[in-house]
């Protein structure tokens, strides 16, 4: 068994709004994230602002590459 360390999770504007509000029985964008971090995933977030702006598989790359850095700076990028 695998067990995946890296996700990305893409939201249309961040994570923000209604989404950030979540209930028991829907946990939201907030609660899939820190679900995630709580079982050791780092998580990249991918916005449409983001996936606007790629150009080619070489804009991709970078996107994740910095992202995944910014992780562990601790710096949102």
């Amino acid at each position: 068994m695998h067990k995946y360390k890296t996700g990305i999770f893409i939201a249309a504007n961040g994570v923000t709004g209604g989404f950030v509000k979540g209930t028991a029985n829907e946990p939201g964008a907030i609660g899939v994230i820190t679900s995630a971090l709580q079982d050791g995933i780092r998580v990249i977030v991918i916005t449409m602002d983001d996936i606007r702006n790629i150009a080619s598989l070489d804009d991709i790359r970078e996107l994740v590459k910095t992202r995944y850095c910014g992780l562990f700076v601790h710096k949102v990028l």
